[in-house]
């Protein structure tokens, strides 16, 4: 089996700046999805929001430290998703 990485960033030429997909916050900087699942890869290359490369792109800067998350280093599974409930939601439960 092989280990998947892909590149992925919000598509210059829409005019967006932000885009969420799968759980994941794209920007116009590229970042690095690792191990996405079968269908969490075909869907971020089926967005036409986004670009998305299964190498490295040339303007690529790879993160300095490895807790640096302003490049990447996600991983494309559903656990990275954002949870449902605020803590001011669960405050007031």
């Amino acid at each position: 089996m092989t280990t998947k990485t892909l590149y992925i960033r919000v598509q210059p030429k829409t005019g967006q700046t932000s885009f969420f997909r799968c759980g994941i916050q794209f920007n116009q900087a590229w970042q690095k999805v690792e191990e996405p699942d079968a269908a969490t890869a075909a869907r971020l290359k089926q967005e036409q929001m986004l670009e998305v490369s299964e190498t490295p792109p040339e303007d690529w800067e790879a993160p300095k430290e490895a807790g640096d998350s302003a490049n990447g280093g996600v991983s494309g599974t559903p656990a990275n998703a954002p949870a449902k409930k605020t803590a001011a939601k669960k405050a007031a439960q």
